[in-house]
């Protein structure tokens, strides 16, 4: 232990800008993007729109000039339907700009935000000299550090503040939220070295009750490094420590050897790379709910845009509408019958953490997903029926494929429950990340939320284990 001491000398001092430069290297965002931001936020109505308007269309075309222009109808509907639906893409577009601010997007994020960033300030301002021992002060590199170190957390507040006026693409997509909760985190282990050593004992607190239950592979080395800071702080004695630590190895080092300012200062370097730890562990579970929220979003666009594809093919096909009629009710099963049992799952969904709207993309996936299959198992189910039991040559026909059966609805309907199965397991996944999140919680943290029953059951099982 005294070894991995040494090791946090002088190099402890630059440790803020190197656990930062994944900040640095990222490119600038732009001060307002919010017309694209809101575009592609809204990117998801424009296949639905085109889909609801081209079948009207053709309903009505084909009603009230059927007879004259019948060779044209189909494709007027699909071109004026498409049309349409970018204009009603488009207004909704620029009404939801206003929605493209970090206040609106996420307003639990903003209001988290905000008052951490008060926090910080007030930290920063009132952070200094006070409260240090006098061989302290007489340090050079050690009051050299704390000085770096609190600059380095008031560049990063006065970039929260600047980023929290933002507007565009980042809080849609929930990235710029997580950039943001990087740089507190980033200031709060800098202020570790510069605060009074009764406010670093309060914060190594937290985190030997977050390490304790965590799923951090490098969980007990941290807690070894953590307590051992811990002891070389406390001032309660040569073989008294905090009462939480009161079970775990003594530090190596003496009396005299723990109360030097270069040792202590090694320790606050100690107990500020364990935040780091921690927050670096917690800040990429939460990357990763982000992106799998933004890749489901960008998946049910694709959906759309292949549910559109195929109606315009029907349609160039010299559908009937008979024939559309049937497709589109086949399809609204499906989605229906999807939709219900997807909400039935996110009723019984853990909610003690936020998902950053991935609860809600995955709402919005399941009806493309269950239509299309609905449509496909009754495709299928029509094809078989026709040619291995009826032995029919018209299978081949839109007309033969979806005709009016109540049986072909009951496919439909069984079809439409099968994508659940597959998001299924995107929610497990999502739910280990859940789980990982609660693993490092701890009840005394403003920042965490109460562990839910599901993250409850999950501890037992971890500890029984």
């Amino acid at each position: 232990m005294a070894k991995q001491l040494e090791e946090h000398n002088d190099s402890n001092v630059q440790t803020p800008n190197q656990n930062n430069s994944h900040l640095q290297e990222r490119p600038p965002v732009p001060e307002n993007d919010a017309p694209v931001a809101a575009r592609n936020a809204t990117i998801f109505v424009l296949p639905l729109a085109a889909l609801i308007s081209t079948v009207l269309l053709h309903l009505i075309f084909e009603e009230v000039y059927g007879g004259a222009y019948e060779e044209f109808i189909g494709d007027v509907a699909v071109l004026v339907g498409l049309i349409l639906a970018v204009f009603i893409w488009l207004g909704f577009a620029r009404y939801y700009q206003r929605f493209t601010t970090a206040a609106s997007a996420s307003r639990r994020n903003y209001n988290g935000l905000r008052e951490r960033l008060s926090q910080l300030q007030n930290r920063t301002k009132y952070a200094g000299p006070r409260g240090y021992e006098q061989g302290e002060k007489s340090q050079p590199g050690i009051l050299a550090g704390r000085q770096q170190a609190k600059a380095y957390a008031e560049e990063q507040c006065k970039e929260i503040r600047e980023g929290l006026e933002r507007q565009g693409t980042s809080w849609t997509t929930g990235l710029g939220y997580i950039e943001l909760w990087h740089r507190v985190h980033r200031a709060e282990e800098a202020l570790v070295r510069v605060e009074p050593h009764i406010e670093a004992l309060t914060g190594a607190t937290r985190d030997e009750s977050r390490l304790v239950n965590a799923t951090m592979e490098n969980r007990e080395s941290l807690l070894k490094r953590l307590r051992c800071a811990v002891a070389m702080l406390d001032d309660s004695g040569t073989d008294k420590y905090l009462s939480y630590v009161e079970e775990s190895e003594k530090c190596p080092l003496s009396t005299e050897e723990r109360t030097t300012p270069d040792s202590r200062a090694k320790a606050l370097g100690i107990l500020s790379e364990v935040r780091y730890e921690i927050n670096h562990f917690r800040d990429n579970v939460w990357e990763g709910i982000v992106h799998a929220r933004n890749r489901l979003a960008h998946t049910s666009v694709v959906l759309g845009v292949a549910s559109y594809t195929l109606l315009a093919l029907a349609i160039f096909a010299d559908a009937s509408n008979a024939v559309i009629i049937w497709v589109v009710t086949y399809f609204l099963v499906g989605a229906i019958i999807g939709l219900f049992a997807r909400a039935q799952g996110e009723w019984n969904a853990n909610t003690a953490v936020d998902d950053f709207g991935l609860s809600t993309a995955r709402l919005t996936h399941t009806p493309w997903l269950s239509g299309l299959a609905a449509v496909g198992g009754v495709l299928v189910a029509s094809i078989l029926d026709s040619q291995l039991l009826n032995n029919s040559p018209d299978a081949s026909t839109l007309e033969a494929v979806f005709n009016e059966s109540p049986s072909l609805l009951i496919v439909a309907a069984v079809f439409g429950l099968t994508p659940d199965l597959i998001i299924r397991r995107l929610t497990q996944q999502v739910d280990k990340y859940k789980e990982d999140l609660e693993s490092t919680q701890s009840s005394q943290s403003e920042e965490d939320v109460h562990v839910s029953e599901s993250g409850k059951r999950y501890q037992t099982r971890r500890q029984a284990g």
